[in-house]
């Protein structure tokens, strides 16, 4: 048997309505063409539900706006007629916007427009009219929309103290004038050198936050990372002996306070004896995570006691992890 197979029941063929990449017969919904003669007489017999008075006063504007943007956007002309109408119906009768362009079409007004609620409308509905109506932003006000920015490159990472320079900063500690100052300064270096702590965790630091045992010194942390952090063995004694006189509520560094203010930390070090070496609690926060980082560590309990959850502050930091030799990281490996 001869002649052209029969098409499938509903296909475009049999029904003699075309797909958009098939070419083949008349088009259901010509607003989904991209013929432009076809979109052109979609935008030109659309008539929305919409009291013909008011649709008569915003008609010219809607239809030029679609019409400039149906070709250029992912949208056709009828996904963009709805949403555009009743946009610029509630921006130019609602808060009378005058119908420019730059006035009407703006992230601050799709965004109030988006915001309402819709009679009739779903809330997905409205979230993909605003989606469509950001698309037409971008080519009705350009000027409005921010240029990209070639993306920054990372930062570099402050780098944590060699071995001398924490041995100065231990120094510098036992050089400030009177009991109370060495005393604060060792505090501060032993948060930031032996658990990680910032300059402002340090500050709101509380005698009930320090739990002390036969295992050691665990610090609970507060504010907008809690946590708790054990605290490196070599600097347990300076939390167990600043803590063995304080009330329960007392702040463990600079403890005659009543209030954390935010430069706390700062002020205290701008009136403190300078040493060989510049203290940065950022870079002694470094140093103890440059420490962990090189030896054994579980990389998920690391980043909880540092208090971040992104590990691209972790990435940053690893050019300051000495190499270790191939048979040394493999023995490690084995043992995991």
């Amino acid at each position: 048997m001869t002649g052209k197979r029969a098409a499938k029941p509903g296909s475009p063929q049999a029904t003699g309505v075309a797909s958009k990449t098939s070419g083949v017969g008349v088009y259901l919904r010509p607003g989904d063409s991209y013929d432009p003669r076809d979109v052109s007489d979609r935008i030109d017999s659309y008539r929305p539900q919409l009291d013909p008075e008011h649709w008569a006063a915003i008609a010219p504007f809607v239809r030029q706006a679609v019409r400039d943007c149906a070709p250029r956007t992912v949208y056709t002309a009828a996904q963009l007629l709805n949403p555009t109408t009743m946009f610029v119906d509630w921006c130019h009768r609602v808060h009378a916007v005058p119908l420019v362009r730059e006035e009407i079409f703006t992230p601050a007004r799709i965004a109030g427009f988006c915001g309402l609620p819709h009679e009739g409308l779903e809330p997905s509905t409205i979230g993909n009219y605003g989606t469509r109506l950001t698309g037409m932003l971008t080519i009705l006000n350009p000027s409005i929309v921010q240029p990209s920015r070639p993306p920054r490159p990372p930062s570099g990472g402050v780098p944590p103290y060699s071995a001398a320079e924490e041995q100065n900063l231990w120094i510098w500690a036992d050089a400030q004038g009177g009991p109370a100052r060495q005393r604060d300064a060792r505090v501060l270096l032993a948060a930031t050198l032996g658990a990680g702590l910032t300059g402002r965790e340090v500050c709101d630091l509380r005698a009930s936050d320090c739990a002390i045992d036969a295992d050691g010194v665990v610090l609970q942390v507060r504010g907008h990372r809690p946590r708790r952090v054990a605290v490196a063995p070599y600097v347990e004694h300076i939390f167990i002996a600043a803590v063995v006189d304080l009330a329960a509520d007392a702040y463990v560094f600079k403890p005659g306070r009543t209030r954390s203010p935010e430069n706390t930390a700062s002020n205290f070090l701008a009136h403190c004896t300078p040493g060989r070496t510049v203290v940065s609690t950022q870079r002694a926060r470094n140093t103890w995570l440059v420490r962990q980082l090189s030896g054994p560590v579980f990389i998920k309990g690391l980043m909880e006691a540092w208090g971040i959850t992104d590990f691209s502050a972790i990435a940053r930091l690893l050019q300051f992890v000495p190499d270790r030799a191939e048979a040394e990281y493999f023995a490690q490996l084995r043992d995991l």
